[in-house]
């Protein structure tokens, strides 16, 4: 980042957000710094919920602690990191992501990553139509044909079940 201040943070994170598939974007726990005094712009703009951990607190954040400890194998504590190009610090968070880690069976955090990504995307999303069909005496056909095609309309897409409340049908179908 070229500055540290609340309004590069925020929209740094929502640029490293938006590779993120929304439903993987749940929350984030931050320490109490000023660069995120506009913390609510960034839940109000991604949807991510910002917690803060308590002044002294490591416990309440453990994977940072733990990513931490794992950077102070390439940089002492107070190493200034402006001494280095954006291109070593990449490539040394490139080689922390590659590293297996027990905690994901190990498996390496780029690899889950990956793996919760694409799970996404295959996943299918369930959505439930409304077709309005009228009951009337005399017109069983046509409320009939209207049925069939609201069922015609899911075809493709995997029908689990079709619900007629009142004069409405709810078809809620998979869409790949």
């Amino acid at each position: 980042m070229e500055a540290l201040d609340s309004d590069t943070t925020r929209c740094a994170f929502e640029r490293a957000f938006d590779a993120i598939p929304a439903t993987l974007r749940k929350t984030l726990t931050y320490d109490r710094g000023t660069e995120m005094a506009r913390h609510a712009e960034l839940t109000q703009n991604t949807g991510i919920k910002v917690y803060f951990a308590d002044p002294y607190s490591p416990w309440q954040r453990p994977s940072n602690e733990n990513a931490n400890g794992l950077i102070r194998q390439y940089f002492p504590k107070g190493t200034d990191l402006s001494g280095h190009s954006q291109l070593h610090l990449n490539d040394i968070a490139e080689r922390l992501n590659d590293r297996p880690r027990k905690i994901l069976d190990f498996l390496t955090p780029n690899e889950v990553f990956r793996k919760l990504v694409a799970d996404e995307q295959t996943k299918p999303q369930t959505v439930a139509l409304q077709i309005r069909h009228r009951l009337l005496r005399g017109h069983r056909r046509p409320q009939r044909r209207r049925l069939e095609q609201a069922r015609r309309t899911t075809v493709g897409h995997h029908v689990h079940r079709h619900q007629e409340v009142g004069s409405w049908v709810l078809i809620s179908a998979d869409w790949y």
